[in-house]
Formats: structure tokens, C-alpha cells, sequence
């Protein structure tokens, strides 16, 4: 194909654009979208382009362009040279216009993943190579910014039927992250793209509603019923604890909601709903639904009445003094968990709903030569902006979504946990460590540890899983040493004597002992 005719459309409409989208598109152009890098930058850009009239015209005449020379190309009407379907400035500008397709969820964005499929697939089943990966890629990012469950679904799709290794290996990381992505758009997080979902479709969809916390997502009603209590994914829905936004608790199914008393709860056709989290209810409230789940013996496809919460006067204390941390664990955690690298020893994850920046005295980027760190702080807000436009955090956070922050934080710290430094008041790399194991090599070795220590007690009065010690109701982990009861947080003062043996050199683990005798002391 002669190069550049998209990327001439482009320059051509460029000058029926007003100001702000003209400018926007000249900053897009300008760079490659990097998605990962500055998201919120790529969002304010793609807004601009996607509440402009023209742009959007000229978005999906070029999608419908690029769909028919692949289509062409498979049917043999156009040859196969591989690729050669698209010139990079081309695929430059099918990237941008299927990402503001997808970003307004558009009719006009079903072109989006044919064009991905034809991209990332020779004609002939033989052949490794595709008409062009400039465009699989562009396509692939896009939806990788901007994810709906049927673009989600085709990027799985892809990545199945691609015999390209290289295309493959990129698409699989695509795929994960897009599906953790879904999470940050509530808007089409719900909608099921099939009436028969897989396996892997239905997973995508409880973690993008299991996400929605920490994005303060709320749905209308009508649209809330539609989605969630649709036939394939009601006896998940009907599971879960929902609230009407400023208005009560319900559970159960479309015209038999219940609170948990068993009083019936009308939704009104106007209201917003957003699933319930224990960390914006109050206590009676968590009390009686954590009773109702008990007693009817309900299953909830994730942890929702029982699960941890958090509060902003949690960060000192998941910030443990003198803790050694994994730097390669604290790396592979925030990328799964959707933080962000900041610079230097800081990472962050957050949006409008709440903010959460987490610092350490080592630098969070693969290849520093540095294996072991320090937390340095956990600091938590909201965006908000002073008369002089400069961006702070010191509006109020949701509730909910500050919980959920805090809960992702508090898993990267204690997962990453190597031991505690013995010397508190400075900490040198490779010092005050017993070793360079890995997390996992220390937990293991702490259970079986704490199994032989913890077997000098009466049989049953604590039982050692893979993360805790779980003893009278509660939860010690082995981690961190952190205490729950039914997902809150208990304050315990460990047992200094108590005649179990403990090794002197893993002052956690003594605090672990200490506390699981505290515990049995006071039941």
C-alpha cells in the first residue's frame, strides 16, 4: 500500500479541528502513545480528539479503510506481502482513531478487532508472518488504553491464532493488562460481549466489579440491573452485597432485594448503585450482613463482607520499621497491582477517587543492580488543585477506594517481606539480612518454623496455612505480623514470655509467636 494515505487524512482534517483538538492531536502525533506511562496525560488528549465532530468522522472513515484493504488481502483479492499492509505512520494513525473509538465505546469501533485479527495473520495457515505488525501492535495498545469486553475478547483471540512468536509473547502481557484494566472503565465493565461467556470472560468481569472500589464506580440503575443480573452472571450478582448511593444495603436479585434484616428494598429507577464495601459501612451495619452470611452459608465469588479494610491511619503501621523488603517481588507486585514507577524509589496508583504514592530508599526500576529496600512512607488523598493550579492530594478520598489502595499496598509490602533489619537506625544493602532469599523462601521457612514451635500447644489451638496463623477467629500473618478478626484490623500486644522457643534472629517471627499466645491467653 503507498504510504502515509491515512496519516494524510489525518493532516487534512487536522485543519478543520478547533484549537484544543488540533493541539491535542499535534502532541499525539508528535510521540507514540505510551500507555503505562502517563495514562492521565494520553486520557486528556484522547478526550479532546474524541469531542471533536470532525475527528470523529475522520476516525471512522479510516477505520472502515484499513478493515477493507485486510479483508482485500485475506481474500486474495490483494496480495500478501509481509508487512507491507500499512506504512508506521499509517498505523500511528489507526492507533489514535481506534483508540477514541474505543474510548467512546462507538458503534463505529467494530471495525477495531477485525482489524487486529487481519493484522496479526498471514492468509496462508503456512505462513509465520503477518501483513503488519505496526498495525496488530497500534491495535493492540489501544484497547490496551481504552479495553471494552469485546475488544478484550478479541485481544485473546489474537493472541490464540497469531503464529507470530514475537506478536504472541507481546499480546499475552497485552491481554493480562487490559483485563485489569477493565476495572478502571465501570462505565462498560458490566456488559458481557457474549450470551454464552467463557471461563476467562466471566474471571475478566468479576475482577473488572471487584475493581470497581478502588475507582468509586457507580451505575444507574436500570443499567446496573440489565448488566449484572444478566443470565450468565446473576448467580454471582445475587451473591453480592449492593448498595443504592446514599441509601441502603441490599442482596439477593432484581424484585426480591432484601437488606440484611429481611426487610425488602425497592431500587428507585433513578438512583445509582455501587457495590457495597465493609470500609464505608458502619459497624452495625457490617455486623449484621457478616451475620447473614454466615448463617445462610452464601458463597461470594470474591471476599466482600469479611474482606480486610483499610483506613488512612493504617499507613504508618503497614509501613513496619526496620522491615528488608525484595526489590524484584516489590517489582513484579506493583506492575500486577497497577501502580506505577514515579521516579527514583516511588510508585503510585490512583485516580480521581483516591490517590496512594508509596516510597522506598531503593530505586523501583528493573535492572538497578539493587536486590534488597526499605519503605520509606505511605502517603494517601485525594487530587485536588490550589488557586495557583498546583496539583495536591489534599482532597477528602472515597472511602471505599482508599480502603482498596491501602489493601493493595499492604500486599506488596507483606508479600515482599525478606525479615526485619535488627538495626533500625540506618540500613546499608546487604546488611541486617540473613541472606538474599526470596519471599517465598522466607515464608516457607517461617511456617515451618512456626509449625514446630506451635506444636508445643494444645492440638487445634492454632492452625499454620500458607500466609497465616489463624488462631481463636483470628488471622496473624505470617508476613508482617498483622492481626484481623472478620477482615477488621486487631490491635495485640505480644506476649514477651510465654516458654515456646523461637529463634533470636527473626525478630518477626517472635512477634508472631508472642501475638498467637496473646490470643489464646485472652480467649
Amino acid at each position: 500500500m503507498d504510504g502515509g494515505l491515512y496519516e494524510e487524512l489525518e493532516a487534512h482534517t487536522e485543519v478543520r479541528l478547533g484549537l484544543a483538538a488540533a493541539n491535542a492531536l499535534s502532541t499525539m502525533r508528535s510521540q507514540w502513545t505510551f500507555v503505562g506511562g502517563n495514562d492521565e496525560l494520553v486520557g486528556e488528549l484522547t478526550a479532546q480528539l474524541a469531542a471533536s465532530d470532525p475527528y470523529r468522522s475522520y476516525a471512522a472513515k479510516v477505520l472502515e479503510l484499513a478493515d477493507d484493504h485486510l479483508t482485500r488481502i485475506h481474500d486474495g483479492s490483494e496480495p500478501f506481502v509481509a508487512d507491507k499492509a500499512f506504512t508506521p505512520e499509517d498505523a500511528r494513525a489507526l492507533e489514535r482513531a481506534a483508540l477514541v473509538a474505543l474510548t467512546l465505546d462507538a458503534d463505529w469501533a467494530a471495525p477495531v478487532p477485525r482489524i487486529l485479527a487481519r493484522a496479526s495473520v498471514a492468509p496462508d495457515p503456512a505462513v509465520k508472518a503477518v501483513p503488519s505488525q505496526a498495525a496488530a501492535f497500534a491495535m493492540a495498545r489501544a484497547i490496551l488504553a481504552a479495553p471494552t469486553p469485546e475488544s478484550v475478547s478479541a485481544l485473546a483471540e489474537a493472541t490464540s491464532n497469531t503464529r507470530h512468536a514475537g506478536i504472541k509473547k507481546k499480546f499475552t502481557r497485552y491481554t493480562r493488562d487490559a483485563r485489569r484494566r477493565m476495572a478502571t472503565r465501570p462505565e462498560v465493565a458490566l456488559r458481557l460481549d457474549t450470551e454464552g461467556p467463557t471461563k476467562a470472560q466471566l474471571t475478566t468481569w468479576l475482577k473488572s466489579l471487584e475493581g470497581s472500589w478502588a475507582v468509586a464506580a457507580t451505575w444507574p440503575a436500570q443499567r446496573w440491573t440489565h448488566a449484572a443480573f444478566a443470565a450468565p452472571v446473576v448467580r454471582y450478582s445475587e451473591a453480592l452485597i449492593w448498595q443504592v448511593v446514599e441509601g441502603p444495603s441490599l442482596l439477593g436479585r432484581p424484585g426480591e432485594f432484601r437488606d440484611p434484616t429481611g426487610t425488602p428494598v425497592q431500587v428507585p429507577d433513578d438512583a445509582r448503585v455501587r457495590l457495597w464495601h465493609p470500609a464505608a459501612s458502619t459497624e452495625p451495619e457490617r455486623a449484621a450482613w457478616r451475620e447473614h452470611v454466615r448463617e445462610s452459608r452464601l458463597e461470594q465469588p470474591f471476599p466482600q463482607a469479611f474482606r480486610e479494610r483499610y483506613e488512612s491511619s493504617d499507613t504508618d503501621r503497614l509501613v513496619a520499621a526496620g522491615s528488608v523488603h525484595d526489590v524484584r517481588q516489590v517489582l513484579g507486585l506493583y506492575r500486577s497491582e497497577g501502580w506505577q514507577h514515579d521516579g527514583d524509589g516511588t510508585i503510585s496508583r490512583g485516580n480521581q477517587a483516591a490517590v496512594a504514592s508509596l516510597g522506598f530508599d531503593a530505586p523501583m526500576y528493573p535492572g538497578s543492580g539493587v536486590e534488597q529496600c526499605h519503605p520509606l512512607g505511605l502517603t494517601v488523598g485525594a487530587p485536588s488543585f490550589t488557586a495557583q493550579g498546583i496539583r495536591t492530594l489534599d482532597a477528602e478520598p472515597d472511602t471505599a477506594a482508599l480502603s482498596e489502595l491501602l489493601r493493595s499496598a499492604d500486599l506488596i509490602l507483606s508479600a515482599s517481606t525478606i525479615a526485619l533489619d535488627e538495626n533500625e537506625d540506618g540500613y546499608e544493602f546487604g546488611h541486617g539480612t540473613r541472606g538474599a532469599q526470596s519471599p517465598a523462601g522466607v515464608l516457607a521457612t517461617r511456617r515451618v518454623v512456626l509449625e514446630h514451635i506451635l506444636a508445643e500447644l494444645p492440638t487445634g489451638a492454632a492452625t499454620v496455612t500458607s500466609r497465616h496463623v489463624e488462631v481463636n477467629g483470628h488471622r496473624v500473618s505470617i508476613a508482617t505480623g498483622r492481626v484481623t478478626h472478620d477482615g477488621d484490623p486487631v490491635e495485640v500486644t505480644p506476649r514477651r514470655r510465654h516458654g515456646l522457643w523461637q529463634p533470636a534472629t527473626d525478630r518477626l517471627l517472635t512477634t508472631i509467636v508472642g501475638t498467637v499466645v496473646a490470643l489464646l491467653d485472652d480467649a
